[in-house]
């Protein structure tokens, strides 16, 4: 292994998703003296697409494919040389999104310090996951709650998710009254819209899938019913741009990375309550209903006198939360603790895990983690 910098710390970020979030840390992490590498685990057609990303990523980068027509067989000799891989390398510090995985339970095994990356619900076997680890990376405010009772208010640090530059307001001439970006597939719940198809709104749909030829054929009759396909990230930001309002019917969600991008574009945005919480905030920057009142919501804000506060709110809310300022704050915020973990010259999860494990043991079985969080950080604190 041929070492850049020697001198420099050295950072592995292990992730098999290709994130804006990963790019950026990565950039932040090389202007900052470290030397910053990354390894992807995936097929050969994502590899291909992943070239350009990677080479404006920066640092050094291993991948270990995976031949889909052999098999997992073939993912677990792979992941087995990533751990290799990344063994030989001896990092100081290594970032992974899948704590779960086996790839995930070897890396906690390691000396260096440990970082997961979580973008999702933290809940039963994730929670105790990340009791393993040493620093979490959350994207929700709620995620850094459930967190900071065992991991402290200083490890568990918000680093909001990333988009492209390309979005951005538009000049006020809107094509379309609403825009809907997801892909075709069951749980996107394309069907809510259909209230939305038969009042005449002019509907720009972008995204592919496996259901999408059926809205094809339900929705042809309208002609104020337009389908982008799969586009490219650029021609995204311009339909974006095009519309008033954007809509997310979607059943189930993480933080939606294009309710961002509404945000980034000055669109406010309609969306479930059960489903999208923070940022989107009910009577500022969108919408928060029902789905059974997607059509009113949605007419509400379309003809709103106060569009244009929506408008800016959503805009403002971007630049207040999820601007790169914002961003390489978090950095900072995240090698700051790094580096006061390094320089005691000990691994703090030790002693936390065995206290914290401890009193898990010794909870009543069905007890759910959630409620019993305040009880383990005070011990974990001690």
């Amino acid at each position: 292994m041929i070492l850049v910098n020697p001198n420099a710390r050295r950072l592995v970020w292990d992730d098999p998703l290709l994130e804006f979030q990963r790019q950026r840390f990565m950039q932040v992490v090389g202007t900052r003296g470290w030397e910053a590498s990354g390894s992807l685990v995936v097929d050969g057609t994502a590899a291909l697409a992943s070239e350009n990303w990677v080479d404006g990523c920066g640092g050094t980068w291993r991948k270990f494919l995976a031949d889909p027509q052999d098999g997992s067989n073939d993912r677990a000799r792979s992941s087995a040389k990533l751990i290799d891989w990344i063994t030989e390398y001896a990092p100081e510090v290594v970032v992974t999104r899948s704590p779960t995985t086996q790839v995930g339970v070897d890396l906690r095994r390691g000396s260096w310090v440990f970082v997961s990356h979580l973008g999702y619900s933290i809940r039963g076997r994730r929670y105790l996951s990340v009791l393993d680890c040493d620093i979490a990376l959350v994207e929700t405010p709620q995620q850094r709650r459930q967190l900071m009772p065992v991991l402290g208010r200083s490890r568990a640090i918000l680093l909001p998710k990333q988009i492209p530059d390309v979005f951005r307001p538009g000049n006020g001439h809107h094509r379309y009254d609403v825009v809907v970006i997801s892909n075709f597939i069951e749980y996107k719940n394309h069907r809510a819209l259909e209230s939305l198809v038969k009042a005449g709104l002019r509907i720009a749909l972008v995204g592919s899938g496996p259901l999408l030829p059926e809205f094809q054929e339900r929705w042809k009759s309208f002609d104020t019913v337009t389908f982008f396909g799969q586009i490219t990230s650029v021609e995204v930001a311009d339909v974006l741009r095009s519309g008033r309002i954007l809509v997310h019917p979607s059943h189930a969600e993480g933080l939606p990375r294009v309710v961002i991008e509404a945000f980034a574009s000055g669109v406010p945005v309609v969306a479930l309550k059960s489903v999208v919480g923070w940022p989107l905030k009910d009577g500022v920057n969108g919408r928060r209903v029902p789905e059974s009142e997607l059509l009113e919501a949605s007419l509400d804000l379309l003809h709103s006198d106060r569009y244009g506060r929506y408008s800016q709110a959503a805009l403002e809310t971007f630049k207040r939360e999820f601007s790169r300022e914002v961003f390489d704050a978090a950095v900072d915020r995240c090698l700051r603790e790094i580096d006061a973990i390094l320089d005691t010259g000990r691994n703090p999860r030790t002693s936390r895990t065995r206290k914290i494990r401890k009193a898990l043991d010794s909870l009543r079985p069905g007890t759910f983690i959630f409620k019993v969080s305040q009880r383990v950080g005070r011990i974990a604190s001690r």
